[in-house]
């Protein structure tokens, strides 16, 4: 199963970017992240964090839908055209629930009058082709500032591992417990076994280090790929 991660549209919400003629201060988007957040909430999404900055690449925020079925998307402007990026859970119960809340996401989001042309593409693809949407030219200019204001905008360091990360940690936290146990069952002598249990701290630590690192690089490769620059704190 291949389930669409990639969206492009179009949405007139007021352009949020802030910025003279010579530089942008603060890259637009976090009000249709917000209204998006939103929409999900709508369709029984729970624990929606709020839009967190994430430079040129615009703007994310985390969500369950379930119990437990950890999401990310990522709104990125170019008013009135704009990127989106859903990842969701693996596997293939995971691709499963995945595709039911995308059916259902963009259900919503064509019922929606502030969102048109949505356009689904899958990661491989990448986001849709600039002339595949039309623009009306009657749309307001945006607003350019003479002299841009202080905004303490804080970027957020991105988590190893991404949205998967609490889910590999928990993991690894019960391997651990799995791996003690059996260094406490099978070796009697003190000194030993205290040897070889920081000998396996160690080594899980280590492990779960290179783990994450190796899943922050393929998200990298996978957003080079689709034609993007990926956020370096990824």
């Amino acid at each position: 199963m291949s389930v669409p991660t990639w969206a492009g549209f179009v949405a007139y919400f007021p352009d949020d970017e802030v910025a003279t003629r010579d530089e942008i201060a603060v890259y637009g988007g976090r009000n249709v992240a917000a209204a998006l957040g939103e929409i999900l909430a709508g369709l029984g999404c729970s624990h929606i964090s709020d839009p967190d900055y994430g430079g040129e690449v615009g703007w994310d925020f985390a969500f369950r839908y379930g119990d437990r079925h950890s999401f990310w998307c990522r709104v990125q402007s170019f008013h009135p055209i704009y990127w989106l990026l859903v990842e969701g859970p693996s596997g293939r119960r995971g691709e499963r629930v995945h595709a039911e809340l995308r059916r259902k996401f963009a259900e919503a989001l064509e019922q929606d009058p502030r969102f048109d042309q949505m356009l689904w593409r899958t990661s491989k693809e990448g986001p849709p082709d600039w002339d595949e949407f039309t623009v009306t030219d009657d749309l307001p200019p945006p607003a350019i500032l003479e002299e841009l204001p202080h905004i303490p905008v804080k970027l957020r360091p991105k988590a190893a591992g991404g949205p998967l990360a609490p889910v590999i940690i928990s993991a690894w936290c019960a391997l651990a417990v799995v791996v003690l146990a059996l260094v406490e069952n099978t070796i009697h002598a003190a000194k030993e076994r205290t040897e070889y249990s920081t000998l396996a701290v160690v080594t899980l630590i280590v492990g779960l280090a290179v783990v994450l690192r190796m899943i922050d690089w393929r998200r990298k490769r996978r957003l080079q790929s689709s034609g993007e620059n990926p956020d370096p704190d990824l």
